[in-house]
């Protein structure tokens, strides 16, 4: 088993999930304009965002001159399906595609405890499909199709 399967094997372990789909994409967490690469995951129960440090070569070259860069902790942002209340998409104009993010924003909302609603914004890579299998699994849930 190499590292990758090892990694999605251990997730779906860990999560008690199974992974239908992932793709790369971008947290649009309130502070900072460029957002947050990592990897946005579709599981048979929840959304997942997911950015893990690393030390790598594409990170050294985005350092500064005294070799180190701002340090940030694991983040794991986890939307139950059964708990997203919307998801709405940005409709971008000719110029948006151009000059805007890489990929299409949506704006994910859903309910955590005791009924607070948290929404957060990604862009997510649409080639991947899980845009689709994610509109797909909120519509089937509203219609009673678990």
């Amino acid at each position: 088993m190499n590292e990758a399967e090892k990694f999605w094997s251990d997730f779906e372990a860990t999560t008690g999930e199974k992974v239908l789909v992932r793709s790369i994409g971008i947290w649009h967490e309130e502070g900072n304009p460029r957002g947050l690469w990592g990897i946005a995951i579709l599981t048979d129960k929840a959304f997942r965002f997911k950015y893990l440090p690393s030390q790598n070569l594409l990170l050294g070259m985005f350092r500064g001159p005294s070799g180190k860069g701002p340090e940030r902790a694991e983040v794991d942002i986890t939307a139950p399906l059964e708990t997203i209340s919307s998801l709405r998409e940005e409709k971008r104009g000719f110029f948006g595609r151009i000059f805007g993010d890489p990929f299409r924003r949506i704006e994910l909302a859903w309910q955590e405890r005791e009924g607070e609603v948290k929404a957060e914004s990604f862009s997510i890579d649409p080639s991947g499909g899980l845009l689709d299998k994610l509109r797909r699994a909120i519509s089937d849930r509203a219609e009673g199709n678990q």
